[in-house]
Protein backbone atom coordinates (compact mmCIF):
# COMPACT_ATOMS: atom_id res chain seq x y z
CA UNK A 1 0.00 0.00 0.00
CA UNK A 2 1.50 3.37 -0.98
CA UNK A 3 2.23 5.96 1.66
CA UNK A 4 -0.20 8.36 0.02
CA UNK A 5 -3.09 5.91 0.40
CA UNK A 6 -2.34 5.83 4.14
CA UNK A 7 -1.53 9.50 4.74
CA UNK A 8 -4.70 10.84 3.13
CA UNK A 9 -7.12 8.83 5.34
CA UNK A 10 -5.00 9.66 8.39
CA UNK A 11 -5.19 13.37 7.56
CA UNK A 12 -8.93 13.07 7.02
CA UNK A 13 -9.36 11.38 10.40
CA UNK A 14 -7.30 14.12 12.03
CA UNK A 15 -9.44 16.78 10.35
CA UNK A 16 -12.59 15.12 11.67
CA UNK A 17 -11.03 15.15 15.13
CA UNK A 18 -10.16 18.85 14.88
CA UNK A 19 -13.72 19.76 13.91
CA UNK A 20 -15.10 17.52 16.67
CA UNK A 21 -12.78 19.06 19.28
CA UNK A 22 -13.76 22.57 18.23
CA UNK A 23 -17.45 21.67 18.27
CA UNK A 24 -17.22 20.03 21.67
CA UNK A 25 -15.80 23.18 23.26
CA UNK A 26 -18.45 25.26 21.51
CA UNK A 27 -21.17 23.12 23.07
CA UNK A 28 -19.69 23.53 26.54
CA UNK A 29 -20.15 27.29 26.07
CA UNK A 30 -23.67 27.09 24.66
CA UNK A 31 -26.36 27.75 27.29
CA UNK A 32 -28.80 25.17 25.95
CA UNK A 33 -26.46 22.20 25.50
CA UNK A 34 -26.83 19.40 28.03
CA UNK A 35 -24.35 16.88 29.35
CA UNK A 36 -24.90 14.40 26.50
CA UNK A 37 -24.58 17.11 23.86
CA UNK A 38 -21.22 18.23 25.27
CA UNK A 39 -19.44 15.08 24.10
CA UNK A 40 -21.52 14.35 21.00
CA UNK A 41 -18.95 15.70 18.48
CA UNK A 42 -16.11 13.79 20.14
CA UNK A 43 -18.17 10.59 20.15
CA UNK A 44 -19.08 11.12 16.50
CA UNK A 45 -15.39 11.45 15.62
CA UNK A 46 -14.69 8.13 17.33
CA UNK A 47 -17.38 6.43 15.24
CA UNK A 48 -16.65 8.12 11.93
CA UNK A 49 -12.86 7.86 11.90
CA UNK A 50 -12.59 4.04 11.52
CA UNK A 51 -15.44 4.03 8.99
CA UNK A 52 -13.80 6.68 6.80
CA UNK A 53 -10.43 4.98 7.01
CA UNK A 54 -11.79 1.49 6.29
CA UNK A 55 -9.45 -0.45 4.08
CA UNK A 56 -6.67 2.13 4.34
CA UNK A 57 -5.94 2.33 8.07
CA UNK A 58 -6.45 -0.07 10.94
CA UNK A 59 -9.18 1.09 13.30
CA UNK A 60 -6.64 1.81 16.04
CA UNK A 61 -4.58 4.07 13.74
CA UNK A 62 -7.73 5.85 12.58
CA UNK A 63 -8.81 6.47 16.16
CA UNK A 64 -5.32 7.68 17.09
CA UNK A 65 -5.36 10.17 14.21
CA UNK A 66 -8.84 11.36 15.17
CA UNK A 67 -7.80 11.62 18.82
CA UNK A 68 -4.79 13.76 17.98
CA UNK A 69 -7.01 16.01 15.89
CA UNK A 70 -9.57 16.15 18.69
CA UNK A 71 -6.92 17.32 21.16
CA UNK A 72 -5.67 19.91 18.67
CA UNK A 73 -9.16 21.20 17.91
CA UNK A 74 -10.12 21.28 21.59
CA UNK A 75 -6.98 23.21 22.57
CA UNK A 76 -7.25 25.65 19.67
CA UNK A 77 -10.92 26.30 20.44
CA UNK A 78 -10.16 26.95 24.11
CA UNK A 79 -7.55 29.58 23.33
CA UNK A 80 -9.75 31.09 20.62
CA UNK A 81 -13.10 31.14 22.43
CA UNK A 82 -11.99 31.73 26.00
CA UNK A 83 -10.30 35.06 25.41
CA UNK A 84 -9.57 37.64 28.08
CA UNK A 85 -12.41 40.03 28.94
CA UNK A 86 -12.39 43.61 27.72
CA UNK A 87 -11.64 45.69 30.80
CA UNK A 88 -11.28 49.04 29.06
CA UNK A 89 -13.18 51.90 30.62
CA UNK A 90 -13.86 54.97 28.51
CA UNK A 91 -13.41 58.28 30.37
CA UNK A 92 -16.64 60.19 30.91
CA UNK A 93 -17.22 63.67 29.53
CA UNK A 94 -16.69 66.59 31.88
CA UNK A 95 -19.91 68.17 33.08
CA UNK A 96 -20.69 71.75 32.21
CA UNK A 97 -19.72 74.41 34.74
CA UNK A 98 -22.72 75.75 36.56
CA UNK A 99 -24.88 72.76 35.67
CA UNK A 100 -27.65 72.08 38.20
CA UNK A 101 -26.94 69.42 40.79
CA UNK A 102 -28.13 65.91 39.98
CA UNK A 103 -27.52 63.26 42.60
CA UNK A 104 -27.34 59.56 41.82
CA UNK A 105 -27.11 56.39 43.88
CA UNK A 106 -25.44 53.55 41.97
CA UNK A 107 -26.19 50.32 43.81
CA UNK A 108 -23.58 47.71 42.96
CA UNK A 109 -22.76 44.16 43.95
CA UNK A 110 -21.27 41.00 42.47
CA UNK A 111 -24.02 39.89 40.10
CA UNK A 112 -25.05 36.60 38.51
CA UNK A 113 -27.13 36.06 35.35
CA UNK A 114 -30.54 34.42 35.77
CA UNK A 115 -29.57 31.55 33.48
CA UNK A 116 -26.25 30.15 32.32
CA UNK A 117 -24.20 32.56 30.22
CA UNK A 118 -20.52 31.81 29.69
CA UNK A 119 -19.10 35.35 29.79
CA UNK A 120 -19.22 36.06 33.56
CA UNK A 121 -17.72 32.67 34.37
CA UNK A 122 -15.00 32.95 31.72
CA UNK A 123 -14.12 36.35 33.22
CA UNK A 124 -13.92 34.70 36.65
CA UNK A 125 -11.60 31.98 35.31
CA UNK A 126 -9.31 34.61 33.79
CA UNK A 127 -9.16 36.43 37.12
CA UNK A 128 -8.16 33.22 38.89
CA UNK A 129 -5.65 32.24 36.19
CA UNK A 130 -3.99 35.66 36.39
CA UNK A 131 -3.63 35.64 40.16
CA UNK A 132 -3.43 32.03 41.36
CA UNK A 133 -0.23 30.12 40.48
CA UNK A 134 -0.94 26.63 39.18
CA UNK A 135 -4.55 27.36 38.27
CA UNK A 136 -5.73 24.89 35.58
CA UNK A 137 -4.93 25.96 32.00
CA UNK A 138 -7.57 26.89 29.44
CA UNK A 139 -8.06 23.35 28.03
CA UNK A 140 -9.49 22.39 31.45
CA UNK A 141 -11.92 25.32 31.59
CA UNK A 142 -14.75 23.75 29.54
CA UNK A 143 -15.09 21.08 32.23
CA UNK A 144 -15.39 23.80 34.89
CA UNK A 145 -17.97 25.62 32.79
CA UNK A 146 -19.84 22.36 32.36
CA UNK A 147 -20.08 22.06 36.15
CA UNK A 148 -21.47 25.60 36.43
CA UNK A 149 -23.99 24.87 33.68
CA UNK A 150 -25.04 21.71 35.53
CA UNK A 151 -25.57 23.75 38.70
CA UNK A 152 -27.87 26.10 36.78
CA UNK A 153 -29.86 23.13 35.50
CA UNK A 154 -30.29 21.87 39.05
CA UNK A 155 -31.49 25.20 40.51
CA UNK A 156 -33.50 26.26 37.45
CA UNK A 157 -32.84 29.99 37.43
CA UNK A 158 -30.84 32.24 39.69
CA UNK A 159 -32.94 34.94 41.40
CA UNK A 160 -29.82 36.90 42.34
CA UNK A 161 -30.41 39.91 40.08
CA UNK A 162 -34.14 40.13 40.78
CA UNK A 163 -33.59 40.03 44.55
CA UNK A 164 -31.06 42.84 44.35
CA UNK A 165 -33.48 44.87 42.23
CA UNK A 166 -36.11 44.42 44.96
CA UNK A 167 -33.60 45.29 47.68
CA UNK A 168 -32.56 48.47 45.89
CA UNK A 169 -36.17 49.57 45.53
CA UNK A 170 -36.76 48.89 49.24
CA UNK A 171 -33.69 51.00 50.11
CA UNK A 172 -34.89 53.73 47.76
CA UNK A 173 -38.24 53.87 49.52
CA UNK A 174 -36.52 53.98 52.91
CA UNK A 175 -34.24 56.86 51.88
CA UNK A 176 -37.30 58.67 50.50
CA UNK A 177 -35.52 61.45 48.62
CA UNK A 178 -37.32 62.25 45.34
CA UNK A 179 -34.38 64.29 44.08
CA UNK A 180 -32.07 61.28 43.97
CA UNK A 181 -31.93 59.02 40.91
CA UNK A 182 -31.05 55.34 41.31
CA UNK A 183 -29.23 52.83 39.15
CA UNK A 184 -28.84 49.07 39.72
CA UNK A 185 -25.53 47.59 38.59
CA UNK A 186 -23.31 44.53 38.89
CA UNK A 187 -19.66 43.67 38.42
CA UNK A 188 -20.36 40.35 36.68
CA UNK A 189 -23.78 40.71 35.09
CA UNK A 190 -25.88 43.26 33.25
CA UNK A 191 -26.42 46.11 33.86
CA UNK A 192 -22.68 46.58 34.42
CA UNK A 193 -21.26 49.03 36.93
CA UNK A 194 -19.23 50.82 34.25
CA UNK A 195 -22.38 51.28 32.16
CA UNK A 196 -24.29 52.68 35.15
CA UNK A 197 -21.46 55.14 35.79
CA UNK A 198 -21.35 56.18 32.15
CA UNK A 199 -25.16 56.57 31.99
CA UNK A 200 -25.20 58.73 35.10
CA UNK A 201 -22.46 60.95 33.67
CA UNK A 202 -24.32 61.34 30.35
CA UNK A 203 -27.47 62.23 32.26
CA UNK A 204 -25.68 65.11 33.92
CA UNK A 205 -24.79 63.63 37.32
CA UNK A 206 -22.91 65.98 39.59
CA UNK A 207 -22.80 63.64 42.60
CA UNK A 208 -22.80 59.86 42.83
CA UNK A 209 -23.02 57.47 45.75
CA UNK A 210 -21.55 54.08 44.98
CA UNK A 211 -23.67 51.94 47.32
CA UNK A 212 -21.46 48.96 48.18
CA UNK A 213 -23.40 45.72 48.77
CA UNK A 214 -20.41 43.57 49.71
CA UNK A 215 -19.43 42.07 53.03
CA UNK A 216 -15.66 42.62 52.77
CA UNK A 217 -13.01 44.79 51.19
CA UNK A 218 -11.71 42.70 48.32
CA UNK A 219 -10.77 42.67 44.66
CA UNK A 220 -14.45 43.43 43.95
CA UNK A 221 -14.51 46.70 45.87
CA UNK A 222 -11.09 47.51 44.43
CA UNK A 223 -12.57 47.04 40.96
CA UNK A 224 -15.19 49.70 41.72
CA UNK A 225 -12.51 52.13 42.91
CA UNK A 226 -10.40 51.40 39.84
CA UNK A 227 -13.37 52.03 37.55
CA UNK A 228 -14.09 55.34 39.27
CA UNK A 229 -10.50 56.42 38.63
CA UNK A 230 -10.22 54.99 35.10
CA UNK A 231 -13.46 56.62 33.98
CA UNK A 232 -12.33 59.92 35.47
CA UNK A 233 -15.49 60.79 37.38
CA UNK A 234 -13.67 63.20 39.70
CA UNK A 235 -11.75 64.73 36.81
CA UNK A 236 -15.07 65.26 35.04
CA UNK A 237 -16.35 67.23 38.03
CA UNK A 238 -18.52 64.45 39.47
CA UNK A 239 -18.20 64.07 43.22
CA UNK A 240 -18.29 60.42 44.33
CA UNK A 241 -18.51 58.59 47.63
CA UNK A 242 -18.30 54.80 47.91
CA UNK A 243 -20.01 53.48 51.01
CA UNK A 244 -18.08 51.13 53.33
CA UNK A 245 -18.41 47.36 53.21
CA UNK A 246 -20.83 45.76 55.64
CA UNK A 247 -18.99 43.20 57.78
CA UNK A 248 -18.68 45.34 60.94
CA UNK A 249 -22.28 46.52 61.20
CA UNK A 250 -23.86 44.54 64.06
CA UNK A 251 -27.26 44.69 62.38
CA UNK A 252 -26.07 42.39 59.61
CA UNK A 253 -24.81 39.79 62.08
CA UNK A 254 -28.10 40.10 63.98
CA UNK A 255 -30.02 39.57 60.73
CA UNK A 256 -28.17 36.33 59.93
CA UNK A 257 -28.54 35.06 63.50
CA UNK A 258 -32.27 35.76 63.38
CA UNK A 259 -32.60 33.73 60.17
CA UNK A 260 -30.97 30.77 61.95
CA UNK A 261 -33.26 31.14 64.97
CA UNK A 262 -36.33 31.11 62.70
CA UNK A 263 -35.02 28.06 60.85
CA UNK A 264 -34.44 26.16 64.09
CA UNK A 265 -38.03 26.74 65.14
CA UNK A 266 -39.02 24.80 68.28
CA UNK A 267 -36.30 22.16 67.94
CA UNK A 268 -34.22 21.41 71.02
CA UNK A 269 -31.24 23.79 70.66
CA UNK A 270 -29.00 21.25 72.37
CA UNK A 271 -29.25 19.05 69.27
CA UNK A 272 -29.14 21.73 66.55
CA UNK A 273 -25.83 22.27 64.77
CA UNK A 274 -25.16 25.38 62.74
CA UNK A 275 -22.76 25.38 59.79
CA UNK A 276 -21.64 28.95 58.98
CA UNK A 277 -20.30 28.74 55.43
CA UNK A 278 -17.82 31.35 54.26
CA UNK A 279 -16.93 31.92 50.63
CA UNK A 280 -13.14 31.88 50.89
CA UNK A 281 -10.49 33.29 48.60
CA UNK A 282 -7.21 31.89 47.24
CA UNK A 283 -4.27 32.29 49.59
CA UNK A 284 -2.52 34.41 46.94
CA UNK A 285 -5.31 36.99 47.16
CA UNK A 286 -4.55 37.47 50.84
CA UNK A 287 -1.29 39.10 49.74
CA UNK A 288 -3.13 41.88 47.93
CA UNK A 289 -6.43 41.92 49.84
CA UNK A 290 -5.64 40.56 53.32
CA UNK A 291 -8.68 42.25 54.83
CA UNK A 292 -11.13 40.01 52.97
CA UNK A 293 -10.40 36.86 54.95
CA UNK A 294 -9.94 38.78 58.20
CA UNK A 295 -13.29 40.54 57.81
CA UNK A 296 -15.09 37.37 56.75
CA UNK A 297 -13.77 35.50 59.79
CA UNK A 298 -14.68 38.40 62.09
CA UNK A 299 -18.22 38.52 60.72
CA UNK A 300 -18.75 34.80 61.18
CA UNK A 301 -17.44 35.11 64.74
CA UNK A 302 -19.98 37.87 65.44
CA UNK A 303 -22.80 35.67 64.14
CA UNK A 304 -21.52 32.73 66.17
CA UNK A 305 -21.46 34.81 69.37
CA UNK A 306 -25.07 35.88 68.83
CA UNK A 307 -26.17 32.28 68.26
CA UNK A 308 -24.48 31.14 71.45
CA UNK A 309 -26.36 33.93 73.27
CA UNK A 310 -29.56 32.53 71.74
CA UNK A 311 -28.90 29.16 73.38
CA UNK A 312 -27.16 27.20 70.64
CA UNK A 313 -24.30 25.15 72.15
CA UNK A 314 -20.94 26.68 71.31
CA UNK A 315 -19.58 23.28 70.26
CA UNK A 316 -22.43 22.93 67.73
CA UNK A 317 -21.88 26.28 65.99
CA UNK A 318 -19.16 25.61 63.46
CA UNK A 319 -17.75 27.18 60.35
CA UNK A 320 -16.10 26.10 57.13
CA UNK A 321 -15.20 27.34 53.68
CA UNK A 322 -17.00 26.84 50.42
CA UNK A 323 -13.80 26.88 48.38
CA UNK A 324 -10.06 27.59 48.37
CA UNK A 325 -9.54 27.29 52.14
CA UNK A 326 -9.75 24.75 54.93
CA UNK A 327 -11.52 23.48 56.96
CA UNK A 328 -14.03 22.40 54.33
CA UNK A 329 -17.74 22.23 55.01
CA UNK A 330 -18.30 18.43 54.77
CA UNK A 331 -15.60 17.73 57.37
CA UNK A 332 -17.14 20.21 59.81
CA UNK A 333 -20.65 18.81 59.27
CA UNK A 334 -19.44 15.29 60.12
CA UNK A 335 -17.82 16.72 63.26
CA UNK A 336 -21.15 18.29 64.26
CA UNK A 337 -22.85 14.92 63.93
CA UNK A 338 -20.13 13.32 66.07
CA UNK A 339 -20.63 16.06 68.69
CA UNK A 340 -24.30 15.17 69.10
CA UNK A 341 -26.15 17.26 66.55
CA UNK A 342 -29.30 15.71 65.09
CA UNK A 343 -30.07 18.68 62.84
CA UNK A 344 -27.68 20.91 60.92
CA UNK A 345 -28.59 24.34 59.55
CA UNK A 346 -26.47 25.36 56.58
CA UNK A 347 -25.94 29.13 56.38
CA UNK A 348 -24.17 30.90 53.47
CA UNK A 349 -23.32 33.83 55.75
CA UNK A 350 -21.49 35.97 53.18
CA UNK A 351 -23.88 35.76 50.19
CA UNK A 352 -25.90 38.91 49.56
CA UNK A 353 -28.76 37.37 47.54
CA UNK A 354 -29.75 33.85 46.63
CA UNK A 355 -27.54 32.52 43.85
CA UNK A 356 -25.68 29.34 42.89
CA UNK A 357 -23.63 29.67 46.08
CA UNK A 358 -26.67 29.65 48.37
CA UNK A 359 -29.03 27.48 46.31
CA UNK A 360 -26.56 24.87 45.07
CA UNK A 361 -23.03 25.00 46.49
CA UNK A 362 -23.76 25.40 50.20
CA UNK A 363 -26.61 22.82 50.31
CA UNK A 364 -24.53 20.36 48.29
CA UNK A 365 -21.54 20.64 50.62
CA UNK A 366 -23.65 20.39 53.78
CA UNK A 367 -25.49 17.34 52.45
CA UNK A 368 -22.23 15.75 51.44
CA UNK A 369 -21.06 15.98 55.04
CA UNK A 370 -24.42 14.80 56.39
CA UNK A 371 -24.52 11.71 54.17
CA UNK A 372 -24.73 8.57 56.29
CA UNK A 373 -24.97 10.48 59.59
CA UNK A 374 -28.76 10.65 59.91
CA UNK A 375 -28.60 14.44 60.24
CA UNK A 376 -31.66 16.48 59.29
CA UNK A 377 -30.49 19.28 56.99
CA UNK A 378 -32.09 22.74 56.87
CA UNK A 379 -31.02 25.32 54.30
CA UNK A 380 -30.96 29.01 55.19
CA UNK A 381 -30.84 31.33 52.21
CA UNK A 382 -28.70 34.39 51.55
CA UNK A 383 -29.32 37.86 53.01
CA UNK A 384 -31.97 38.75 50.41
CA UNK A 385 -34.36 41.64 51.14
CA UNK A 386 -34.35 41.49 54.93
CA UNK A 387 -35.55 44.54 56.87
CA UNK A 388 -32.27 44.99 58.79
CA UNK A 389 -30.26 44.91 55.56
CA UNK A 390 -32.54 47.53 53.99
CA UNK A 391 -32.21 49.71 57.10
CA UNK A 392 -28.43 49.34 57.07
CA UNK A 393 -28.10 50.23 53.37
CA UNK A 394 -30.49 53.15 53.72
CA UNK A 395 -28.40 54.55 56.57
CA UNK A 396 -25.21 54.17 54.54
CA UNK A 397 -26.87 55.96 51.61
CA UNK A 398 -28.09 58.87 53.73
CA UNK A 399 -24.61 59.30 55.25
CA UNK A 400 -23.00 59.34 51.81
CA UNK A 401 -25.54 61.81 50.43
CA UNK A 402 -24.94 64.07 53.42
CA UNK A 403 -21.19 63.93 52.76
CA UNK A 404 -21.78 64.90 49.13
CA UNK A 405 -24.08 67.74 50.19
CA UNK A 406 -21.39 69.02 52.55
CA UNK A 407 -18.78 68.82 49.78
CA UNK A 408 -21.08 70.74 47.42
CA UNK A 409 -21.43 73.53 50.02
CA UNK A 410 -17.65 73.72 50.41
CA UNK A 411 -17.20 73.86 46.64
CA UNK A 412 -19.65 76.74 46.42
Amino acid sequence: MSSGRVVAPAALCSAVGVVAGWGTVRLFLEPGAGRVHHVAPAAAAGVLAPVMARGALPAAAALASAGAGLALGWTAACYRMLGAPDRTAEPVTARELGAPRRRYVIYFTHGEPATYEPEPWVNMLHELAETVPGFPPKPVWPAILGGIKRAFREVGTSPHGQIHAETMQAVRRAVDDPDVEWRLSFLDAAPALRDAMADAARDGATDAVLLTVFLTDSDHTQEADDLDEAMGLSAAGIRTVRTPVLWDDPRLARMVADKVVRAAGDRDRATVGVMLVGHGQPAQWDLTHPTETEQEVAFRSAVRALLVEEGFPAELVSDGWMSFRRPRVPDRVRALAAAGARTVIGVPVTISADSLHSLHDTPRLVRKGARGTGLEVIDVGAWNTEALLVELLADRTREALAALDAAALRDG
